[in-house]
């Protein structure tokens, strides 16, 4: 609220003030706001010719009003609202005319439509007379004669065969005169979706019993992902794996969490191997194309083991705490050779006692796990050997100091 009160005059342009400031408050071309009679008037100043004195540009139209309240509104606030209320109604009749040009090509054009925004931007469509007359021309769409031709791209289409239960898309070459292929249900009351190849009787069915079907040699570019096992059935019935990379070749094992276990198969394209890999402890067991096949990590059979010859590993280099074996006669003394049958299959054998074995010298036993998680003891015989040697070489220092003895008696006896 401006200082003091104004007095203004029906049909006149002079106004006067009581205590009001109007050359402080006012220079020529502001505006006063006052509101007379309960109307709000915004009068522009012409002149101010004093504190109490000032001429409007025009006269006032309002009833004669003294002792009115009033405001002074600079030029400039002014021009900007003006401004703003020019800005704001012209962004109003621009996005009113993106309407009606929108409706209009909405109702009137024939085929794709740009309809415009009042930011700016825009996206194209389909007109509404494009989609009724293609709703009016399409009306019996679901009438069919014995064949029809659809060259209309971007169409979805439902078949449905009144005559029997086959409903089916079938594809020709460009002559329409050779059947390539067809996709759906080619069989009456049959549950099975095909996409059939006519030309070399190849098809990939869709069941409804989950047991889907593919006849015919398949490549996949991408992986595979089996939720249950992968059956190749037929007499010569196959399932390759050919890498084309360093990678090599082979089918890997993952647990439900995608950790890896294993492979088998020739990872590294190392020529003629085949290799069963187990990454929890690198054991692996290769099968080579020179006939050196490799086992590597502790291997347990359960059964009988033939073969032409057994060389085992005894390299010194790959020892330490190398000491020979002690008191060997009295640990032979302890163990006993025996004949025997094996309890699962009464094959006989020959051999020793592990639990004997145990008591002299534990370094050969190891402990074996059968088909039912039972362990058992097992001897490397091959550690046996060493002892037998040892043996041997006590023995026969015995036998050379008993030689000893004897030829000195018999030469005191003089014989």
């Amino acid at each position: 609220m401006s200082a003091g009160t104004l007095s203004l005059t029906n049909n006149s342009a002079a106004v006067s003030g009581s205590g009001t400031v109007f050359t402080t408050e006012l220079a020529d071309g502001d505006f006063i706001v006052v509101t007379v009679g309960g109307i709000p008037y915004t009068l522009p100043v012409k002149t101010v010719n004093s504190n109490a004195s000032l001429t409007l540009v025009s006269n006032f139209t309002g009833p004669t009003q003294s002792g009115a309240a009033w405001y002074a509104v600079p030029r400039v606030a002014l021009n900007m609202v003006t401004a703003a209320l020019v800005t704001q109604s012209a962004e109003a009749l621009r996005g009113l005319n993106y309407d009606k040009q929108n409706w209009q090509l909405v109702y009137s054009a024939t085929g794709t439509i740009t309809v415009k925004l009042p930011d700016g931007t825009s996206f194209t469509g389909p007109s509404w007379k494009y989609l009724a007359e293609n709703v009016v021309n399409k009306s019996s769409s679901n009438t069919f004669s014995d064949e029809n031709i659809f060259t209309k791209a971007g169409a979805c289409i439902t078949l449905q065969n009144t005559l029997s239960n086959t409903s089916y898309i079938r594809f020709r070459d460009a002559t329409n005169n050779v059947d390539l292929a067809f996709l759906g249900r080619g069989t009456a009351n049959s549950d099975v979706v095909s996409l059939y190849g006519l030309k070399g009787n190849n098809s990939f069915d869709l069941r409804g019993d989950g047991t889907n079907y593919i006849r015919g040699a398949t490549t996949f570019n991408a992986q595979i992902t089996a939720d249950g096992g992968m059956v190749a059935r037929g007499g010569g019935a196959t399932i390759k794996t050919q890498g084309s990379q360093a990678a090599g070749s082979y089918i890997r094992f993952e647990d439900a969490s995608g950790n890896q276990y294993g492979f088998v198969g020739n990872p590294s394209n190392t020529p003629g191997a085949l290799s069963f890999y187990n990454f929890s402890n690198n054991n692996s067991f290769e099968l080579r194309q020179d006939g050196t096949n490799f086992v590597r990590g502790n291997t347990t059979f359960n059964g009988n083991v033939t073969c032409v010859s057994l060389t085992q590993t005894s390299d010194r280099d790959l020892k330490k705490m190398i000491e020979p074996i002690e008191d060997p006669l009295e640990k032979i003394s302890l163990l006993t050779g025996v004949t025997f049958r094996w309890k699962d299959n009464e094959y006989p054998s020959a051999g020793v006692i592990a639990q004997d074995v145990m008591s002299v010298l534990p370094e050969v036993i190891a402990c074996a796990e059968d088909d039912d998680g039972n362990r058992h003891l097992a001897v490397e015989y091959s550690g046996l050997v060493g002892l037998c040697i040892e043996a041997i070489k006590a023995q026969q220092k015995q036998i050379e100091s008993l030689k000893v003895l004897i030829e000195g008696s018999a030469n005191r006896n003089g014989t």
